[in-house]
């Protein structure tokens, strides 16, 4: 009964929720203690070995916190499709409970059908896209700096000679560079490179793991016990959805702690304490950002692929700005592209180019926000 058809609880148990939030996070960085062996747990974190071990865990845990989710947070109805009476709580006559899978964000309301669910997630994807425009920017600058380059080495070459009425027509070549040099740059700074890494994956299984690791086991995982399993029951019982996006974030911060332990032998005191409040930083600030997603949007799946494609990129790079970078004369240029990026995701969060005009989750719970 309560796979298909899932009364999500309401009680303002707000202490009682924490504690379920914080046992969640220990679980999960417990698990990684007490079920992988200790003869692996000496290895390097990179060792293909660790790494098998680690996820076959972490994959475990997903399991369980789904298993019980529903056992939970889900109140028995005798009839799924009778309408919620108990307005109280913020329950519509006409709201029809969801399985509870729906909560989870692993597949779409009723409401919306499943090439909408995969729209909705693409528009989102292009809100995190902004963040990331300088970084397109560099690339491209990068293309366009060794494109110029190939031309004027070609025209060196071929010793061209022209009168100044020429010169300023092979200035305008060089600003422009023509098509083939722009192919041929695009080709050797991000064709090769990228058929190289995907080689690399294929016949190196170290490489491959980590990448496994860092872009598909991760990600979801996380997701599924930081998002999907935290952020229904603080809504549900009485944080705002404000609220719930900034307090996930701060258990998911709790489960780095463990590094502190693991590393406080290898590193300095400072480097050390810098090294996990930075950490901490960034991982609270995109856990506010993967909580109010997965509010907005009330999908599990857009959530992952974001996770998954931040941790590709990584931090923006700002080595444009280093006066011996090939890229510091298009300084300006890329400094632009930050500043548009961070501007339009700013303002994305009230577009409906990105988001839905309802939050899905909490319309999923009934709340009134």
């Amino acid at each position: 009964m309560m796979i298909h058809s899932c009364h999500h609880k309401a009680e303002r148990l707000t202490v009682e929720i924490l504690f379920y939030c914080l046992a969640l996070s220990t679980f999960f960085v417990a698990s990684l203690y007490i079920f992988v062996p200790p003869s692996v747990r000496v290895l390097p974190r990179d060792h293909v070995l660790h790494i098998q071990w680690r996820s076959c865990v972490i994959l475990a845990v997903v399991v369980i916190a789904l298993l019980m989710y529903p056992l939970l947070f889900c109140q028995p109805i005798l009839d799924p499709t009778a309408p919620a009476a108990d307005k109280s709580q913020g329950h519509s006559e006409s709201f029809v409970s969801p399985p509870f899978y729906v909560y989870l964000g692993l597949y779409h309301s009723r409401h919306s059908s499943g090439a909408q669910a995969i729209q909705q997630d693409i528009q989102v994807m292009g809100h995190v896209l902004t963040v990331y425009l300088g970084c397109f920017a560099c690339v491209w600058m990068q293309i366009y700096h060794h494109a110029r380059q190939q031309e004027r080495t070609l025209k060196a070459t071929q010793n061209i000679h022209k009168s100044s009425a020429s010169s300023t027509s092979t200035t305008t070549k060089i600003l422009i560079p023509e098509p083939i040099h722009i192919y041929n740059s695009f080709k050797q700074t991000w064709i090769q490179p990228t058929l190289h890494s995907l080689h690399l994956f294929c016949v190196n299984a170290t490489l491959r793991w980590i990448h496994l690791r860092n872009l598909l086991f991760a990600p979801f995982a996380e997701e599924v016990i930081f998002r999907a399993c935290m952020l229904p029951p603080l809504l549900s019982s009485g944080f705002s959805p404000s609220n719930a996006s900034w307090i996930a974030p701060l258990f998911f911060g709790v489960a780095h702690l463990h590094h502190f332990y693991i590393q406080r032998n290898s590193r300095e005191w400072n480097s050390l304490v810098m090294g996990l409040a930075l950490q901490w930083g960034y991982t609270t600030l995109f856990g506010a950002y993967a909580s109010l997603v997965f509010i907005r949007t009330g999908s599990l799946w857009a959530v992952v692929v974001i996770h998954s494609f931040c941790n590709y990129m990584g931090l923006p790079q700002l080595q444009f700005l280093n006066s011996r970078s090939v890229l510091y004369e298009y300084r300006w240029i890329i400094g632009a592209a930050y500043s548009i990026g961070i501007v339009l995701f700013v303002v994305g969060f009230d577009s409906k180019v990105f988001f839905p005009d309802v939050s899905v989750l909490p319309a999923l719970l009934a709340m009134n926000h």
